[in-house]
């Protein structure tokens, strides 16, 4: 009797540990099924970062295609002018003021060019202006910007091919003269000049095309208000961030 009873058992278990066992092994091929799936996926994941940091962008190619391509233009286009600011700052570099001046002079440049570059020459570490080309009316055509990425200080622009000056934003070191220069993202440019124990400033706003350039408003406004040279001359554009241009520095010459 014994003994029937103990094969009753056995027979009873058999089923269930198979049961176990079955579950065991289905968990175990899910969970290897699962941890090779998150691995290939891994792989396919590392892989895309692999091809895309190796790949190159087509748009970033193009981008400084188009900026090489404006560079060699404006290099040609304006390159008397180049030429000069490069004579200038090597001479700036040098401290010598005498030779600058008698260089001014034979250059027969603007009055505002010349008040710009001496008073540079009065200072002992002058910051040394840079340069770019930027179409600001997007007429095809390139002007030339001097300056930096905090103040503009020149522009020379095309008319009938040929590098035609503008207007200087500078403080003279004597004499109380004070000049500014704004771009706007609609292509116009404000320029305003003042003295510095004048009550106002004048006001002038351009708009610049194939054909040259032309006066858009002439206003004064009184110093110490609470108006904007924008506002009133009336330009309805924002001014334009001198900090996205990438400014260029004038090669030294002997």
């Amino acid at each position: 009797m014994k003994k029937y009873w103990t094969m009753m058992i056995v027979a009873l278990c058999l089923p269930i540990l198979a049961s176990c066992g079955g579950n065991q092994s289905r968990d175990n091929v899910e969970m290897s099924t699962t941890v090779s799936t998150s691995f290939k996926e891994d792989q396919k994941d590392m892989s895309k970062k692999s091809d895309s940091g190796d790949s190159t962008n087509p748009s970033t190619e193009s981008a400084s295609a188009t900026i090489e391509n404006k560079n060699r233009q404006g290099q040609e286009l304006y390159k008397e002018v180049l030429e000069r600011y490069k004579r200038y700052e090597s001479l700036l570099k040098q401290g010598k003021g005498e030779e600058l001046q008698k260089e001014l002079k034979e250059n027969k440049v603007s009055p505002e060019e010349f008040g710009y570059i001496f008073t540079l020459s009065t200072y002992e570490k002058p910051v040394l202006p840079e340069y770019v080309f930027s179409d600001l009316n997007k007429d095809g055509q390139d002007e030339l910007l001097i300056g930096n990425g905090q103040y503009l200080t020149a522009v020379y622009y095309l008319e009938n091919q040929k590098p035609t000056f503008l207007h200087t934003g500078y403080a003279a070191s004597a004499g109380g003269f004070r000049s500014s220069l704004s771009l706007y993202e609609n292509g116009q440019v404000s320029y305003a000049n003042w003295h510095s124990t004048s009550p106002e400033m004048d006001l002038t706003l351009y708009s610049l095309n194939k054909n040259g350039v032309k006066i858009v408003k002439e206003m004064t406004l009184k110093i110490g208000g609470n108006e904007k040279v924008a506002q009133v001359l009336e330009v309805s554009s924002e001014e334009v961030d001198l900090t996205k241009f990438e400014w260029k520095v004038f090669e030294s010459v002997n």
